[in-house]
């Protein structure tokens, strides 16, 4: 069963780690806030969270990881493989 985000809520701590792995994650892949792909990015972020995890590292990194995957997808111009 998929979580349900209405039963999620992040503390300032937390939210801290979640941005810091967002800000990581859009710079690691060449992204800036105004593209369009920083949607996925985020959302990827916060499903991570979702799922538990709550390591900044394990975020950014399986962010990265899941961005370069659905982008690629998608055929998505970003400057990774």
């Amino acid at each position: 069963m998929p979580p349900n985000p209405e039963h999620y809520s992040f503390d300032p701590a937390g939210i801290a780690v979640l941005a810091g792995a967002f800000e990581d994650t859009l710079k690691t892949l060449g992204l800036t806030k105004n593209d369009p792909a920083t949607t996925l990015v985020a959302k990827i972020v916060i499903e991570l969270a979702e799922h538990g995890e709550t390591d900044p590292q394990r975020l950014r990194d399986e962010a990265i990881k899941q961005a370069r995957k659905r982008l690629a997808w998608f055929g998505s111009r970003a400057p990774f493989s």
